[in-house]
């Protein structure tokens, strides 16, 4: 990696822009999948022209570099999120400058991770614990995002809307990611492309590294049917077209059976869990309580609009498809994530310790994971 140290304030050194063309080029070419959507969605002239003007900020140039020394995976999420969060608005025809806010805004999420500059480790040691955050988002230091656009706004504080973007790339439809209360009405398109940005990132973290790209897409066209629907629709149609397709069924009737256990497990965790959101209704003034029941209204809500809970649908093996049954497949693996939000809710609220029934939620927790457990599939690689 090339770095330059004129212009920067104390003499550190930075990397250069070429050489951050470079890192993007290094990590697309590294998995196939990407080099597919990159060549589908040509990028490079921007991509040039925004690392180019970077270098006329020597300090975030060096706090990207930090990023790059101190960790590879917080630096490859910055190099997917600001390049795919670019490619979907070039595709959903975002205006130019809100591109390049998305772009940039995906760089540098995560700088406030690992701050060095005096005054920000200050402001940092200032804000505490991140007691009380969202449950469901991974562990970890959540007050990077407001630690992060602070930064940003001292340092880059011309670019429109760049600060919103890094502070709410945590945020959650049902207002309980970070910051609180910031829900799916008050999120704007690009805030929406970045959060799923970092869903997706996530989601490959647990799979195994970028190569695993096809196995998250279940999880996003679940997500499109729950929230963030023209977001996550543009996801889609920028990455399933260069995905390989899975395998076609061969034994159907097994694939029948298999579908109907899941089913049944599932029918009667859904039956379950609206039962805890009539018990939990008179709480719903707490914030996870009505993350929990609103996460609970859209399962149901999809279960009945898509019909796979419907016993009629397996009734006549005949009146199945092949692809019905994989579309019927689809469904369930993109579930379990959705099933880990509400299992996250409902730990938090036991703990809490609310006059509700403890017997009825330990059942749900413990069906929860069950479902989970039998719904997920997930490759594994040591690969990122």
């Amino acid at each position: 990696m090339n770095y330059r140290s004129d212009e920067c304030p104390d003499g550190g050194f930075y990397i250069s822009a070429a050489s951050l063309l470079l890192e993007f080029r290094h990590f697309i070419d590294s998995h196939p999948s990407l080099v597919k959507i990159d060549q589908a969605n040509p990028l490079w002239p921007k991509l040039v022209l925004y690392c180019e003007q970077l270098e006329q900020y020597p300090k975030l140039m060096r706090s990207v570099t930090l990023l790059h020394v101190t960790s590879q995976i917080d630096f490859e999420r910055a190099l997917f999120c600001s390049w795919g969060s670019l490619a979907v608005a070039k595709f959903l025809n975002i205006p130019e400058p809100h591109q390049r806010a998305l772009f940039f805004a995906g760089l540098f999420q995560d700088v406030g991770k690992h701050a060095t500059e005096p005054d920000l480790k200050r402001f940092i040691g200032q804000l505490g614990p991140p007691s009380a955050l969202s449950p469901h988002i991974a562990n970890g230091d959540y007050t990077h995002p407001l630690a992060s656009s602070t930064y940003i706004e001292e340092v880059l504080p011309d670019v429109e809307g760049l600060t919103d973007l890094v502070l709410y790339h945590h945020a959650k439809d049902d207002g309980t990611g970070y910051p609180h209360h910031i829900s799916e009405s008050q999120l704007g398109i690009d805030n929406q492309i970045l959060i799923i940005a970092n869903e997706i990132s996530d989601r490959l973290d647990r799979l195994g590294g970028h190569n695993q790209l096809v196995a998250s897409l279940p999880s996003l066209k679940i997500g499109a049917l729950l929230y963030f629907k023209r977001a996550h629709t543009g996801w889609i149609n920028v990455i399933e077209p260069h995905l390989e397709a899975e395998a076609e069924l061969t034994d159907s009737g097994r694939v029948r059976r298999v579908l109907m256990s899941k089913r049944d497990r599932l029918e009667k965790l859904i039956s379950h869990l609206l039962a805890v959101s009539g018990e939990l209704l008179r709480f719903d003034f707490d914030l996870q309580v009505h993350g929990l029941r609103s996460m609970i209204r859209k399962l149901a809500g999809l279960m009945a609009d898509t019909g796979v809970l419907n016993h009629q649908l397996f009734a006549n093996p005949e009146l199945v498809s092949k692809q019905e049954l994989s579309d019927i497949a689809m469904i369930f693996k993109g579930i379990p994530e959705a099933l880990e939000r509400c299992l996250a809710f409902i730990e938090h609220i036991i703990t809490r310790k609310f006059d509700a029934c403890t017997h009825l939620l330990g059942e749900a927790r413990r069906l929860l994971r069950l479902n989970i457990r039998e719904l997920e599939d997930r490759p594994c690689s040591i690969f990122r």
